[in-house]
């Protein structure tokens, strides 16, 4: 900091990019708004322990994400374990002046712990908070406008502590994008993917172009007729036969990185004026202007790859960031539109919630306010800063999908199950937006079938904590939609050990979808789950049809309500010891856990009559391993 003038730092712990992206904007609109220099920081780059070192005339920024079960992202897990190994010593930070924004969900038990326990550790060890803990919640959707909320308290806390003085916003380059034709195409980056800065590698294996041996489409349906979508669920089997360095365990997960879509990519290169004279194909480098900076990307590449497997250029684009396009609209009907989006939060909401915006859309849009025509290859916006469009883009991140083969069955050959994601706009269910990458995997198999070739994707295994327990041990299992996937291998590996003459405990499996038609793998399930001594599936339908091809929703017949159905699930926890697995939703493992709760408080054992017995016995199970799930938002 000293070496490069920054009176600020802004800390990021990230796992899917959302907190690295917001440091990133913050660090820019500093700039931007109040010329004051800051640097956005990666936790996993610096020894924890310097951050004692740190003097009062400067400030430290805390963007925390809580991942999974309430653990920290990968590049934050080594500053939480300092934290913790720290003795109480009120003068171990006391020159510290920092303030915590935590990433979270509400829908999950431990919210925001991450981002609670370190404003906890600051506090006990002397720093001195100067804005008050903070909680984004992606529960509701929340999250971009919590994060611009805190933003503007933030600001205007730093404005009043130093004196700073807000400017028009001017944009200030951390990136510079050179071309260079003399660079051979072999030593460019042209789509082999990359871990971004907010991924941890210990975990992952290498990245590798996987095979996809087969692939079969579960079930193919069509949507209500309010948005007329067609739901897909694939299943995907991956061929590592030729690589022995790769090697998964049952309950393990697959990233795969995919590429974006060729026809949105095609829109943000002509609305950039990037195909003319096949600009998008010239090697360019990217290089850092601040020290302090970390180039987002691999470099060198085109702008062609950038686009296509290195930037998340379908996502949406943010009220910041609309605002720093201004001084480059290509009319002033444009700018009067942008600069509309940008300062008034109703008209930006009400306008992506009728619309599918992402940055080349919103650019084209804002050139058609003012009917700007193309004309000898000068596109509207051909003279925003590429440097701009890179720094405003979050770098691509890989999907993570559970493989729902076993290890011990099938080593190689892992299998994923994908829900083929299309979510309807909140207030125009016509218009819907596309999963990245589960349209990605839909799309690479249908093309493999279509030109009889085979398919390859870039992909690693992740180890999990979603580990199954001893064969002997009572297992309930417990799952929603795609959720399905894990269990799918759990269920086929004790069906193999029985079939070995081991023994196997009670196995049984509650599942839950919206009619029969989606209850997918079911006939080997049920072959499986059949051949077990104490094996049972409860299907659970969520719609029925009523005879007149309608469905109907049930709202007492998810996997929640069967849970309570089955009182005699507290029996075989806390009795037989039987362990309990949910894989879903964030919100139906939130409903799952409190059902079970109930079952537990209502059954009652001598030693558990007390609510401090029942309460005390209830989260040392949970901490004990008794309840594991793998849950997202």
């Amino acid at each position: 900091m000293e070496e490069t003038n920054k009176s600020i730092v802004i800390f990021w712990g990230s796992q899917s990019g959302t907190g690295q992206g917001f440091a990133s904007r913050l660090e820019r609109e500093l700039l931007a708004r109040f010329g004051v220099e800051s640097m956005a920081a990666d936790l996993s780059d610096y020894d924890a322990a310097t951050i004692s070192l740190i003097p009062s005339s400067k400030f430290a920024i805390f963007i925390m994400a809580t991942f999974g079960d309430g653990d920290p992202s990968d590049n934050a897990a080594g500053f939480m374990e300092h934290l913790q190994r720290v003795k109480d010593n009120v003068a171990t930070l006391k020159n510290l002046r920092y303030c915590v924004l935590g990433l979270g969900d509400s829908n999950y038990q431990h919210f925001n712990r991450v981002a609670v326990s370190t404003a906890a550790a600051f506090e006990r060890l002397g720093a001195a908070a100067f804005l008050p803990l903070s909680k984004a919640d992606a529960a509701n959707g929340t999250t971009e406008e919590d994060f611009m909320e805190w933003k503007e308290a933030l600001l205007g806390k730093l404005q009043s502590m130093l004196g700073l003085e807000e400017q028009a916003p001017v944009y200030v380059p951390q990136l510079k994008v050179v071309e260079d034709k003399s660079i051979d195409s072999i030593d460019l980056f042209q789509g082999t993917p990359v871990y971004p800065h907010s991924v941890s590698q210990r975990h992952f294996s290498p990245i590798e172009e996987l095979p996809v041996a087969s692939w079969q489409e579960l079930f193919c349906q069509q949507q209500e007729e309010s948005d007329g979508n067609v739901r897909h669920c694939i299943h995907i089997d991956l061929d590592i036969s030729d690589m022995p360095q790769l090697r998964y365990k049952t309950g393990d997960y697959l990233a795969v990185w995919p590429s974006n879509n060729a026809a949105e990519v095609r829109l943000l290169l002509a609305v950039l004026g990037l195909e003319f004279n096949g600009r998008h194909k010239v090697p360019v480098l990217v290089k850092k202007l601040d020290a302090a900076t970390n180039v987002p990307v691999p470099s060198p590449t085109t702008m062609e790859a950038l686009f296509t497997n290195y930037l998340e250029i379908g996502s949406s684009v943010s009220r910041d960031v609309i605002l720093m396009l201004l001084p480059y609209a290509p009319s002033t009907a444009a700018r009067e539109f942008l600069q509309e989006l940008a300062k008034n939060k109703h008209s930006y909401t009400e306008f992506m919630s009728h619309n599918h915006i992402t940055l080349a859309r919103l650019l084209k849009h804002a050139a058609q306010q003012g009917g700007t025509p193309d004309a000898d290859g000068q596109a509207p916006w051909s003279s925003l800063p590429i440097s701009l469009v890179i720094e405003s883009l979050p770098p691509l991140h890989p999907r993570l999908y559970s493989i729902s083969s076993s290890s011990t069955i099938s080593p190689r050959h892992p299998s994923l199950t994908a829900l083929v994601v299309r979510t309807p706009l909140a207030r125009n269910s016509s218009v819907s937006v596309p999963g990245l990458t589960s349209n990605y995997l839909y799309e690479q198999c249908m093309h493999s079938s279509s030109c009889g070739g085979r398919t390859k994707l870039h992909a690693a295994i992740r180890k999990s904590a979603f580990v199954p327990p001893v064969f002997s041990t009572p297992l309930i299992m417990i799952a929603a939609g795609t959720g399905l996937a894990p269990f799918r291998a759990f269920v086929m590996e004790r069906a193999r050990i029985i079939g070995m003459g081991k023994p196997v405990g009670m196995t049984l499996l509650f599942f839950g979808c919206r009619s029969p038609k989606d209850y997918i793998y079911r006939q080997e399930l049920e072959a499986a789950i059949g051949a077990l001594p104490q094996g049972q599936v409860v299907p659970v339908y969520s719609r029925h049809n009523d005879g007149a091809g309608e469905k109907t929703l049930q709202g007492d017949n998810y996997v929640q309500h069967a849970i309570r159905r089955h009182p005699h699930l507290a029996e075989l926890i806390i009795d037989r010891g039987a362990r309990v697995f949910v894989c879903g939703r964030a919100v139906m493992g939130r409903e799952v856990c409190a059902a079970l709760r109930e079952i537990v408080q209502a059954y009652k054992p001598a030693n558990l009559e007390s609510e401090a017995a029942c309460n005390e016995w209830w989260d040392g199970w949970r901490r004990g391993g008794g309840y594991t799930e793998d849950v997202w938002g």
